[in-house]
């Protein structure tokens, strides 16, 4: 954030490393500076997020 203030946008790979603490952390410092993230991670419940497949998001045309 500090590094490119106007980028506004925060892509984080490997985000399954981070804690629940760490995420928190993101998420404050994020809404405290009117940034969207982006994080890369292993969610099993099937509950959150987008699945991408061959660069599409998966069961697409099932929602449309």
């Amino acid at each position: 954030m500090a590094a490119n203030p106007k980028l506004r946008v925060l892509r984080i790979k490997d985000g399954s490393l981070l804690d629940e603490g760490n995420l928190a952390l993101i998420g404050a410092m994020a809404e405290a500076g009117d940034y969207q993230v982006w994080i890369e991670r292993v969610e099993e419940s099937g509950t959150v997020g987008v699945v991408m497949h061959e660069g599409t998001v998966a069961n697409a045309s099932e929602e449309a």
